[in-house]
């Protein structure tokens, strides 16, 4: 009796369809992502890019790799930082694919903070997603602009993320003061320089982290790639 043949298997590619050099975008970091090694060492990718450029998309597919690979995926979209609390999951999965990431600076920029780093030390990766043209409207601001909701909306958020994990008190005292967006964002591994001053500030939080997060900057450009994305 014959011996069956072993055939191989096709794995089809997540990418097929994306012009990735009509885009300027760096397909050889895309696809370096996609091996996932990027989350098994807690790191973190930001996706920015227009309006209809392919942010969520492109995000989606990481995240749909890691689920095909047995991780734990969770998505929270804008209307998440609303919510008086955040699940327990945002916390534990292995990938959380954040969206719409300026919204959440405007509304609960410090819940913002805890989350990513308290995943940071537990060495959880996250995708955040923006808009560049709202990214770049961030990194202007000198101040945290007003909460488009009550004044205690942050509080619960932080609430009910420290109910579920036991912060750091470095992390504890970093949440309680009122950063610009510019810090926030730089103490996420994603922002420019701090000044002088607020470096001096931030330096016993710092100096206590065995390393800050980790980011891959990915850019999708301005244009439209629901044309070019093929649906299987």
């Amino acid at each position: 009796m014959q011996n069956p043949v072993e055939s191989e298997v096709s794995v089809p590619d997540p990418f097929s369809g994306f012009d990735f050099q009509a885009h300027g975008t760096d397909e050889g970091l895309v696809r370096a992502l996609a091996d996932l090694t990027f989350i098994r060492k807690g790191e973190n990718v930001l996706v920015l890019g227009g309006i209809g450029s392919g942010k969520t998309t492109l995000a989606g597919i990481l995240a749909r790799q890691a689920s095909l690979h047995g991780l734990t995926v969770q998505t929270i979209d804008a209307p998440s930082c609303y919510y008086p609390r955040l699940p327990t999951r945002y916390l534990e999965c292995d990938l959380l694919l954040l969206d719409e990431a300026h919204i959440w600076v405007d509304v609960a920029p410090l819940a913002l903070l805890a989350l990513i780093l308290k995943r940071h030390e537990l060495g959880k990766s996250t995708i955040l997603v923006c808009v560049d043209s709202n990214w770049q409207r961030m990194l202007a601001q000198n101040n945290v602009g007003t909460p488009r909701t009550d004044a205690n909306r942050e509080r619960l958020l932080l609430e009910g993320l420290s109910d579920q994990s036991a912060f750091s008190p470095e992390l504890t005292w970093l949440t309680s003061q009122r950063w610009s967006p510019v810090v926030v964002l730089h103490l996420l591994g994603c922002g420019p320089t701090l000044y002088p001053s607020e470096a001096e500030e931030l330096a016993p939080y710092l100096q206590c982290q065995n390393r800050p997060p980790h980011w891959y900057f990915l850019n999708t450009g301005e244009k439209n790639w629901g044309a070019l994305f093929r649906k299987n």
